[in-house]
Formats: structure tokens, C-alpha cells, sequence
């Protein structure tokens, strides 16, 4: 009885491959999914992750996900164990053809949960990265059970990137003469993109693996328009961009070495990103964060769209109010951008991306202030408001009690910091 129990309990954690039929693994748009259960805690920690009723399956227990939204949640966290079996693993992984083995994505699963970081609903992918981070940087290697991978059935290869035999990597046989932006990701490690040190090492393997999309068949990695190609071939050409190099002139062992960098480069702040990340989410994001580095003419209008995703209820909400009084972002931003210099001084001339989150601790610390402007009948639009707000922070610090701008500041000093190093950087050495 107590085995059924445990057996029931297990299931609930636990994925499964779906084997496609003849005619949908012809089809190089058909989806790669894994199986599982209604009653997986990752259903209710995330609602917006991408879950699908399978066709013809209503009414039961059965739910299908794309392996690389569970890698988001499951991988990041994830640490290459020390022994020399272990970095072998990780070091033969590549980033287009292996993935993490679904049964052990299970076990990975159930001990997420077991610690409680499953146990609430999140509004976005990057709100469950800064909790997961916080707890995972106190956690010792010998605690981390299944989230230390070793070589024991933690990975799992998909098709072969040729039909090539032999060969030293995973998947079998070095990669034929075929697409760069393919070829280089086939021989392109784990390791790579392993940040030693840090809560979430595997963090940016999930997020190109989420860019990338469904990689396990032949035919997917063949048709041109797919996720996966057209993905890659973004990532090249911003790696040469990058670099300063032609695409047809680049080795793929330099773009190996480059990714890490770019993506570094490009990332943006976790309050203007997506909030869950399909493929297109994901190149959304690296797109704008690129072209905000490359290209500083663009920065006012990227700054205005990624507004929207700053004043979201698990972001910026109380920013958000204050946008939602004009009719739309682009009205609002340089309102916004007043107030973030006016009350936030030494916002001046950083990214505005910091501002978003500054002036956030700001509205936080004068939430009395704020609800009686917002319920003031004198108060008839988004500039009013803005200016209100800005007459009642100048008014209070000239009456002695500007501390609240002080503390707005020093709360985020660090972070700001980190941010601006990284926004301000905009080639390499």
C-alpha cells in the first residue's frame, strides 16, 4: 500500500517524452512535448509556462509541456558536479542536440518542491529566478541531490546532428558540412555557458535553449524557417556583429567563445524581460537588448516598449499607475523620465532601465503620498500626477525630509551598479 502511495506521489513529478507519429515526426513544425501530470506542482507555480490539453485528452490527467520551458525552471539551478567523470559529462553535452533526461528533470522536480519553491504561484519566469537564486547561494554542493548532475543518466542526446559515426561528442559524429549557425551550437559544450560561482550557473544554457526551441529531430534542425535555424542564425549574426566580423569568416570555435560574452552583453534587466519565455520571447528580449548596446538611436523607442513589462504587477506596480493615466507608454515615457531625474537625481544619465526599479523603492516609501494623489479629484491626468508627485518630493525635501530619496537610493545602490556596468559596456575590449 505504502508503495502504490509512493508510487502515486512520484508520478506527479515526473515527465515523460511523447512519441510522435509517422506523420508528425515527418512534419519539421511539429512539437517536441513532454507528458505529464494535471497534479505536477509546476502547473500551479506556473500557470503561463505553456501547458497544452492534448488533443482528445480532455477530462484527464494529461498535460504536455516543450522540454525547454521545463529546462527554464528546472535547469538554471542545476550544478556540474567536481569529478572528473562529471565535467566530462557536461563538457560532451552541446547546446543544439542534449537536453536534460526527463526522468531526471522528475527528481529535479520533487526536490524543488520538497524545499518549497514550488509551493506559490509566479507571475513570471524571472520572479521564480530571483527566489530560486536567493535560497540555491546558501545551499551546500552535498544538499543539492539531483540538482548536482553527474554522469549517472542526468542528460539525454536527440537525434544525432548527422549520420555521421563515430565522433567524440554525445550526440555521435562531428558535424557535417552544413548550416554554420547549426554546426557551432552542435559543437558548442554545456560548459560554455556554465557560470562557476553563481546561484544559477545553467541560467543562460536555459535561456538559449528556450531561444532555440524545439532541437531534438533532424528534419526540425533541416527547415530553414524553423525556431531552431532561424534562432541560430540570430545568434551568429550578433556574435560577428559582436566581434566586429563577417559571418562567413568566423570560425565556429571563436563564436563558441564569443557566446558567452554576447549574451552577457545583451542581457536586459530582469524588470523589463519577458515575463515567460517562448522562443520568440526570447529573441524579442536578445534583439533589444542588442540593438540598446549597438544602436543608441533606438534606445528611446526600446525604453518606451519594454515599459510595458517594467509595470507589471510583479514588477513596478506602483510605476504602473502612474503609467496607466496616460493613454499610452510612448505618452508616458518622458513624463516617466522626469520624474526619475527630478526625484532620483543621480538617476541622471544612467540607463533608464535602472530608473524603472529606483524610482519604484521610491513610490514604495511615499505609498501614503501616492493613494490620496491617485483618489484627488484635482488630479485629471497622467502629467498631473507626475508633477504632483515631483511638487510633493521637492516640497519635502526642502522642508528637511529627503531621506526617503536617500533611502529609495541606497537600497538598490549595488544593484544599480551591477546593472550599469553591464548596460554600459557596449563593446569588447
Amino acid at each position: 500500500m505504502a508503495a502504490h502511495a509512493e508510487e502515486g506521489n512520484n508520478r506527479k513529478f515526473a515527465f515523460k517524452p511523447v512519441v510522435l507519429d509517422a506523420a508528425a515526426a515527418a512534419d519539421p513544425y511539429s512539437t517536441d512535448v513532454w507528458e505529464t501530470s494535471r497534479t505536477n506542482p509546476l502547473v500551479a507555480a506556473f500557470p503561463a509556462l505553456g501547458w497544452v490539453v492534448p488533443e482528445g485528452s480532455a477530462g484527464t490527467d494529461t498535460l504536455h509541456i516543450t522540454p525547454d520551458a521545463v529546462h527554464l525552471v528546472l535547469l538554471p539551478g542545476c550544478r556540474r558536479a567536481t569529478t572528473r567523470e562529471a565535467k566530462e559529462a557536461v563538457a560532451s553535452a552541446d547546446v543544439l542536440t542534449t537536453d536534460l533526461d526527463p526522468e531526471h528533470a522528475g527528481r529535479v522536480n520533487r526536490h524543488l518542491y520538497q524545499w518549497g519553491l514550488l509551493g506559490k504561484s509566479y507571475r513570471s519566469i524571472s520572479a521564480y529566478w530571483n527566489v530560486a537564486s536567493e535560497f540555491l547561494k546558501n545551499v551546500a554542493d552535498d544538499d543539492l541531490g539531483p540538482l548536482m548532475l553527474d554522469e549517472q543518466g542526468c542528460l539525454q542526446d536527440s537525434e544525432p546532428f548527422n549520420a555521421a559515426s563515430g565522433g567524440s561528442g554525445r550526440s555521435g559524429g562531428a558535424p557535417a558540412a552544413g548550416p554554420l549557425e547549426l554546426e557551432w551550437l552542435h559543437s558548442c559544450p554545456w560548459s560554455v555557458l556554465y557560470r562557476q560561482g553563481d546561484a544559477l550557473p545553467f541560467l543562460d544554457l536555459a535561456r538559449v535553449k528556450a531561444l532555440l526551441g524545439s532541437t531534438q529531430r533532424r528534419v526540425t534542425r533541416a527547415e530553414p524557417m524553423s525556431d531552431c535555424r532561424t534562432s541560430a542564425a540570430f545568434l551568429t549574426m550578433w556574435c560577428c556583429t559582436y566581434m566586429k566580423q563577417d559571418p562567413g569568416s568566423v570560425q565556429p570555435g571563436v563564436l563558441i567563445r564569443t557566446l558567452p560574452f554576447f549574451l552577457n552583453q545583451c542581457h536586459l534587466p530582469v524588470v523589463v524581460q519577458s515575463p515567460f519565455m517562448t522562443s520568440s520571447q526570447v529573441l524579442d528580449d536578445y534583439i533589444d537588448g542588442a540593438r540598446w548596446h549597438s544602436e543608441p538611436g533606438s534606445r528611446s523607442d526600446i525604453e518606451s516598449k519594454r515599459l510595458v513589462h517594467a509595470i507589471r504587477e510583479d514588477n513596478c506596480p506602483k510605476l504602473g499607475k502612474i503609467v496607466k493615466r496616460f493613454d499610452t507608454c510612448e505618452e508616458a515615457l518622458p513624463h516617466v523620465i522626469n520624474l526619475v531625474n527630478r526625484v532620483l537625481p543621480t538617476q541622471a544619465g544612467r540607463p533608464l532601465f535602472i530608473g524603472y526599479s529606483e524610482i519604484e523603492k521610491y513610490l514604495q516609501i511615499r505609498d501614503t503620498m501616492l493613494a490620496l494623489l491617485l483618489q484627488s479629484d484635482s488630479i485629471k491626468s497622467g502629467v498631473d500626477l507626475v508633477n504632483a508627485i515631483i511638487t510633493d518630493y521637492e516640497t519635502t525635501r526642502l522642508a528637511g525630509g529627503g531621506g526617503s530619496s536617500a533611502m529609495a537610493s541606497n537600497a538598490g545602490r549595488e544593484a544599480m551598479a551591477q546593472e550599469q556596468v553591464r548596460l554600459e559596456r557596449l563593446q569588447p575590449a
